[in-house]
């Protein structure tokens, strides 16, 4: 059940029919799903709307990554993360890069763009990033949205040891299509290392308090082993941006 495996701090992933039921399928997919989650109606009400108005998006515009490409259906991606602050995250996946959301601010006569000032004024935060399909590893771009989590909605995801979490966010990283992905295990500590060129390994530290990599300009990123998923995206989204054309 797509409920259980988003509280057991799993992701969840659908693939939208690529016709005009799309919005609609996203919106009952969102509201069967954190309804029974429990959460407020308010943050069921706003993430349903986000849903509606970013798989529009995708449905006009996503569906090819090339104008001559042959049509790929959207995907509707939830997950939970508790860094930097607990929320939830609701993100909607197509495979075209050439065309990127964006809002009209001020413009009210815009016959464009209305329907992301709706999800920037709904959600806590949200935006756009390179990313692959959860589904079959495509290529392609990941619009996310954010709803804050109150302390007590926060999902308690089961224990997981270094070794195993490990584990899993290799076997996530390689089912999406990253390749040479290493990975190896001490008494205390894992390490994984995901080529990001040939000359560039980017190092994941996993220890019992959780996961330790650099961001860019080498600041360096702690996150618990509770937000695997996130963790995962962020890696998938570094791999993507690097092999991008500059």
């Amino acid at each position: 059940m797509a409920a259980a495996e988003i509280a057991e701090g799993g992701a969840v992933a659908w693939r939208l029919p690529p016709d005009p039921r799309c919005a609609s399928v996203g919106r009952s997919l969102v509201h069967d799903t954190l309804t029974a989650l429990r959460l407020p109606g308010d943050l069921v009400d706003a993430a349903v709307l986000t849903a509606s108005e970013l798989t529009t998006n995708a449905l006009k515009h996503g569906l090819r990554a090339g104008p001559y490409e042959p049509i790929v259906p959207a995907e509707l991606w939830i997950w939970s993360r508790t860094t930097p602050r607990p929320e939830l995250v609701v993100a909607v996946f197509d495979v075209c890069r050439t065309a990127w959301p964006a809002t009209r601010p001020g413009d009210l006569l815009a016959e464009h763009g209305k329907g992301l000032d709706i999800v920037g004024t709904v959600t806590g935060a949200w935006g756009a990033y390179l990313s692959r399909s959860r589904l079959d590893a495509r290529p392609g771009k990941a619009v996310w949205s954010a709803f804050p989590l109150a302390e007590a909605r926060r999902f308690a995801a089961r224990p997981v040891a270094p070794s195993a979490a490990a584990q899993s966010l290799a076997a996530a990283l390689s089912a999406r299509g990253i390749e040479h992905v290493a990975h190896r295990h001490e008494a205390r500590v894992s390490l994984i290392g995901v080529s990001l060129s040939r000359s560039c390994t980017l190092n994941v530290w996993v220890r019992a308090e959780g996961f330790d990599f650099a961001a860019p300009g080498g600041v360096r990123v702690h996150r618990p082993i509770t937000d695997l998923q996130d963790v995962t995206e962020y890696l998938v989204r570094r791999v993507e941006e690097h092999a991008a054309p500059r």
